[in-house]
């Protein structure tokens, strides 16, 4: 590891120009540039039924680690959160907690996940368990509903008992409150935010039987979702879901057709972005791709705002609830717990930040265990192993306040970054685009596009 980690360091030496002015980072403490959002600094957590999505057969046990220990976070035992868990978790300052778990939502029925625990002997981490995960940590609960785990037609009157049972107060025309409050729960727990299914684009994998919307029926299934959850509680946020990826495919056909048909019944779109994606570079290329990746994603931002406000008439805020490198495998190396993916991730916090970018909240993908964890723990709540990008999101979380202040960079050096899946070519702190990224109705062949949040010029490349 200090061998990788000096090896980038030297990189990053031998990317500065020669002869290049000091880099100087100037800090105006007394100019607030608006308040810290603590939603960006979110995550996800694996707890629900994983068959049939990805490796697990649909005949397999169900997986004890997901749905009975919330991934590590839970002592069903001791019926808590793991305190170890929780501190370190707080630690690194995690705002919001998304669950049930990315493409698991396909097959997640939350009525499987309620009710007292003599009677869901499998599920011992399920809703309830969830928002006391959420109080421990102080943070913001995000659920993701269900898009393929029923018919459509039986949908929307699923999310709104799911809906009555977080929201509604506990009298007789709310029965599923009533239910909430015998098993111990009184209160309503007042969750806000929700996404209407998660990267519903590419179907429910291996489940039987298999669904898959065209964008048309996606549209058609958030707005009677959308509706329905309403009816019970008209303060709840929706996202509508895009396609996931790199971010370039702001105007696929699904991502225009779902906002143009359903985009006026959101409150947010949610975005997934997994770049670029580093294999057998150099060092001095796999660094140089991560420093220029942070600006492009700016770029990205940009033109998805643009187009949900020119195909719904209104802003609408971003929430990027998954993001990390795109590396996923793990030759020549697992990328994904390397020093350089927590370089670009906690770059993509500094711009989740940023007020002009639009950024309701975002979601690491992921903290704890799982595929892609930033750590690891055991059954007693342990930690057994870190991986390198903890440390930048324990500084993040140690040394953020509540403002943000005014800040200026000069002499910033400029390099070359060359295209990789999820990186457009930059050269020279010029980011070179090709043709589809920029609308010829909007910008004349061969202009230079500047806008307000880069540091350098954008053109066509031809």
């Amino acid at each position: 590891m200090n061998h990788r980690l000096f090896s980038l360091i030297a990189a990053l030496a031998a990317l500065l120009p020669a002869g290049a002015g000091i880099p100087r980072i100037t800090v105006d403490a007394g100019k607030s540039a608006g308040p810290v959002n603590p939603l960006v600094f979110g995550a996800n957590i694996e707890a629900a039924d994983d068959r049939g999505i990805f490796d697990r057969p649909l005949n397999a046990p169900i997986n004890p680690h997901a749905v009975a220990q919330g991934e590590g976070t839970w002592d069903p035992a001791a019926n808590r959160p793991h305190p170890n868990i929780v501190c370190k978790l707080r630690e690194m300052r995690i705002g919001m907690m998304r669950y049930p778990g990315g493409c698991l939502a396909h097959n997640y029925n939350w009525k499987q996940a309620v009710g007292p625990l003599s009677e869901r002997p499998d599920w011992k981490f399920g809703i309830d368990e969830y928002i006391r995960l959420c109080r421990a940590l102080g943070a913001e609960p995000i659920i993701t509903m269900t898009d393929y785990a029923l018919p459509a037609e039986e949908l929307p009157e699923h999310m709104a008992e799911l809906v009555e049972y977080l929201n509604a107060p506990a009298t007789p025309e709310h029965p599923w409150a009533m239910k909430r409050a015998k098993w111990g729960n009184p209160e309503p727990y007042r969750v806000r935010y929700f996404e209407l299914g998660n990267e519903s684009s590419h179907g429910s994998h291996n489940l039987v039987p298999r669904r898959h919307y065209t964008p048309e029926e996606y549209a058609a299934y958030f707005r009677s979702c959308a509706a329905a959850m309403r009816r019970v509680d008209p303060a709840v946020r929706l996202g509508i879901v895009m396609e996931p990826g790199t971010g370039e495919q702001h105007d696929s056909p699904w991502n225009r057709t779902v906002l143009e048909k359903a985009g006026k019944e959101a409150d947010f779109v949610v975005l997934h972005f997994y770049a670029p994606r580093i294999a057998d570079q150099t060092p001095q290329q796999a660094l140089a791709a991560v420093l220029a990746y942070g600006d492009q994603v700016e770029f990205r931002l940009k033109r998805y705002r643009e187009q949900a406000r020119a195909l719904t008439g209104r802003e609408l805020p971003l929430a990027m609830t998954e993001f990390n490198i795109g590396s996923t495998g793990n030759k020549p190396y697992p990328w994904r717990f390397s020093f350089l993916a927590g370089l670009m991730n906690a770059d993509l916090l500094r711009i989740w930040l940023k007020p002009g970018n639009g950024i309701l909240c975002a979601n690491y993908w992921q903290v704890v265990n799982g595929y892609w964890g930033s750590f690891r723990s055991n059954e007693k709540g342990e930690i057994t192993l870190r991986r390198a990008p903890v440390s930048f999101f324990e500084t993040w979380g140690g040394y953020t306040g509540s403002e943000l202040v005014q800040t200026a960079v000069a002499n910033a050096p400029r390099l070359d970054a060359a295209p990789v899946p999820g990186l457009a070519v930059s050269r020279g702190g010029r980011l070179l685009l090709p043709e589809p990224f920029l609308p010829s109705k909007m910008y004349p062949k061969g202009a230079i596009l500047y806008h307000q949040d880069f540091h350098f010029p954008v053109q066509r490349l031809y």
